[in-house]
């Protein structure tokens, strides 16, 4: 499991520093292994490339950001007013709405969490 916690680690890491560039050498040290046995172990357990996972969550992270600047741009004073009033007039989130257009897009972080 120790090696579970290390992943998750550098995970916390990828997240805390995602907008800034990122080195996948910096990132295996924290897990303690070398860049080519992590980013073995991480698409290993993940199913993605770590070059994948960061960019995937860059761009939700950007795509965020930019539906909470929207909400301030159409006039309301935070992204839940927006939620709650769209969702009001649509009868479903501004997430749902999209995935019914077919761009749901969502990368979620992985936790890493085992019971």
């Amino acid at each position: 499991m120790d090696i579970l916690n290390r992943l998750a680690e550098s995970i916390d890491y990828i997240e805390k520093y995602l907008d800034q560039p990122l080195k996948h050498e910096e990132i295996a040290k924290i897990a303690y292994c070398s860049k080519f046995h992590y980013q073995r172990m991480f698409y290993m357990l993940t199913g993605v490339t770590l070059a994948d996972y960061i960019r995937k969550r860059r761009l939700t992270v950007a795509a965020q950001k930019l539906a909470a600047s929207h909400s301030l741009k159409y006039g309301y004073n935070t992204p839940e007013s927006f939620l709650r009033a769209f969702s009001r007039l649509h009868g479903i989130s501004p997430s749902q709405a999209r995935e019914k257009a077919g761009h749901s897009g969502h990368f979620r972080v992985y936790p890493f969490i085992f019971k």
